[in-house]
């Protein structure tokens, strides 16, 4: 289930995120991906040994912007604020 992001977080997501996404992970891209990952999942999540975790935070956060991007997109036409009625 995808936590309730911030308009600006899913702008985020899409923006910086999804051009990345599906290529290269190495220690100068895995940051970018372990926001991702965080923002996704609503965690604070850190990893100490780039090597051990990366490859597969990555590979989460792939899925997972796969699976709610949808969601996401919607996030970001989404409005604020309700339209009044004139009635």
């Amino acid at each position: 289930m995808l936590p309730k992001l911030s308009k600006s977080d899913a702008q985020w997501l899409l923006n910086v995120f999804a051009p990345i996404r599906g290529g290269r992970i190495d220690n100068s891209t895995f940051g970018t991906f372990l926001k991702a990952y965080n923002i996704m999942k609503g965690a604070d999540r850190k990893v100490n040994c780039f090597s051990c975790e990366g490859r597969t935070i990555a590979a989460m956060a792939n899925s997972m912007f796969e699976q709610y991007q949808g969601e996401i997109e919607a996030l970001t036409l989404a409005k604020r604020g309700r339209k009044k009625n004139g009635s």
